[in-house]
């Protein structure tokens, strides 16, 4: 319960730090409302209380007692971008988020309702559930569910933590995604989420709000993907009142890091990415960098890609309400990548105010309007939060002038540049001698050194991010497949001092206890898992499993 308790929601965590704030006055500056295409120039901006509160003509509004004043003359503030498909794996990794311009963000796995400590700089946070699946779901640290039955339960489970809306994953079927959408509608939250490849796109459109992936739309056109089909999916998502991240930054990044991860690693920004990600990203590790047959992965991925942009438009056209979203950090780089997924919208065909509203004005009314949550964003007007970004150049003339960021204000807090780049390089500078724990692991992994494997893991501080849980898994899973199922227990009994808090790893230890025959252990591991994420189906079955051993044949 303390750790559910811990968690503040997007919406109370910025009314908390706003309020704290002195009164701020940007004077004289180049307003971009973000309401229409328009700029208001030379304008003061007034904040107080992590709100904006009064917008007038530059040099008529005094500064209050104690308030901090920018000059903005020779620039132009906006919203606040905002990223809505992050994976974040460490708070180190939040600060990068800033430094593009980005003042919030949406963790589309429960990250955030697992993040450990808050970085002392860092976007709002706004966090979906644990990924629903059916059971056995896609990846072992997903959350299963058990049946129908189950749905309102787990739903009203992972409000209690804090969630602000519910992620589905691809394997559930109908009758679960249907119970998930009468209960998320039942707690007033939304549904974020692939499109399961066992529904049908008019009924998982019945419950999903968020289409996650452009290329979710890929398993219901198969090979049929002419103008009039993509217009018919794009009808059928309107008519459905469903919005859809096109994430187009991912599909262009995969086959990119499949053929070319050392030009990904030799990126300046590579150096910030936290050591957890950093070791998903390992050419041996990565998903991509390892597939069987690069070649044919890259020409079908660039194929599939021009598609994808022939969709972004058709989705457009039909008035579908699209948000930018990269996927980050699981294939491109945080903050960063999030221009680029810009760049690939305007691409397909947004004019470069209707890009910006992908990620300012949409997101604002995805929130209010389809999530129902409280508190305005998105656009620059009175009473909306108080979260800006102030540029050298306008970027409704040019989307590079993204780049070209003076400094941002969250929660009604001035950020400049200089500061946020301060940050990241402390960041960076913890990040590396975890790294560093990183490169001995896998050295001791390859090298077959479980001793020395086991014990550096065990050196470790308790739950701190170092290891990547998908990574490591994946390891268990090899060294078990490999006929070294005791050292795969014991690594992962090991690795429960970094990751004890994952719920996936005790199902995969349990997992592993179990075929092992060694039934108490796994009857352990498969309660913790509970304790973590009750109602989970792996842990329910594993439990089953544990206590009800089949007996002999009495013959």
């Amino acid at each position: 319960m303390r750790k559910m308790l811990a968690f503040i929601t997007f919406a109370a965590a910025s009314t908390t730090a706003a309020a704290a704030q002195p009164p701020l006055l940007i004077r004289h500056v180049d307003v971009i409302p973000m309401d229409r295409e328009q700029v208001l120039a030379d304008r003061d901006v007034l904040i107080s209380g992590g709100l904006i509160k009064a917008i007038a003509k530059g040099g008529t509004i005094a500064a209050p007692r104690g308030a901090g004043v920018v000059n903005g003359r020779g620039r132009f503030l906006l919203p606040g971008l905002v990223d809505f498909h992050t994976h974040p794996t460490s708070p180190d990794e939040l600060v990068s988020y800033l430094a593009y311009g980005q003042t919030a963000i949406a963790t589309l796995a429960g990250e955030a309702l697992a993040l450990r400590k808050r970085p002392s700089l860092g976007p709002h946070l706004m966090s979906a559930s644990f990924i629903l699946d059916a059971n056995p779901p896609t990846n072992r640290r997903f959350f299963a569910i058990h049946d129908p039955a189950a749905a309102d339960a787990v739903v009203r489970q992972m409000k209690a933590r804090g969630a602000e809306f519910l992620k589905v994953y691809g394997k559930m079927k109908a009758p679960e995604l249907a119970a998930l959408g009468a209960a998320a509608r039942r707690q007033g939250l939304a549904i974020f989420g692939h499109l399961p490849s066992a529904v049908p796109i008019d009924q998982a459109l019945d419950s999903i709000n968020v289409v996650a992936h452009g290329e979710e739309y890929f398993g219901t056109l198969k090979d049929d993907t002419n103008d009039a089909a993509l217009q018919r999916v794009a009808r059928l998502t309107a008519d459905k009142h469903a919005a859809v991240i096109p994430n187009m930054v991912a599909y262009a990044e995969m086959p990119r890091q499949a053929a070319h991860l050392a030009e990904f690693m030799a990126d300046p920004d590579f150096r910030y990415l936290p050591a957890n990600t950093y070791q998903e990203w390992l050419p041996q590790n990565s998903r991509y960098a390892t597939r069987p047959n690069i070649a044919d992965f890259v020409e079908t991925s660039n194929r599939r890609m021009a598609v994808l942009k022939r969709l972004t438009a058709a989705l457009h056209r039909e008035g579908v309400l699209l948000l930018a979203g990269t996927d980050a950090p699981v294939i491109c780089l945080p903050g960063k990548c999030l221009l680029d997924d810009l760049r690939l919208l305007h691409e397909a065909g947004l004019s470069n105010y209707e890009t910006l509203a992908a990620a300012t004005t949409n997101a604002g009314q995805l929130w209010s309007t389809v999530m129902k949550r409280p508190g305005r964003f998105g656009m620059v007007e009175a009473k909306n939060r108080a979260d800006l970004v102030l540029l050298r150049a306008n970027p409704l003339q040019s989307l590079d002038a993204l780049a070209a960021l003076d400094g941002v204000v969250l929660g009604g807090r001035w950020l400049t540049k200089a500061r946020i780049d301060a940050e990241r390089e402390r960041a960076a500078r913890r990040i590396a001698s975890k790294r560093a724990l990183v490169d001995r692991y896998e050295q001791l992994l390859d090298a077959k050194d479980m001793d020395r494997l086991v014990r550096l893991v065990s050196s470790v501080r308790r739950n701190e991010d170092v290891f990547n849980l998908n990574a490591v898994i994946y390891d268990l899973l090899i060294l078990e497949n490999d006929g070294r199922r005791s050292d795969a227990i014991r690594l992962g009994r090991a690795l429960l001092r970094p990751l004890g808090d994952n719920h996936g790893l005790w199902n995969v230890l349990g997992g592993l206890e179990l075929a092992s025959g060694q039934l108490d252990a796994a009857a352990r591991s498969f309660r913790m898992s509970l304790r973590l994420a009750p109602l989970n189906a792996v842990a329910i079955d594993g439990l089953h499993a544990a206590l009800t051993p089949i007996r002999a044949d009495p013959r």
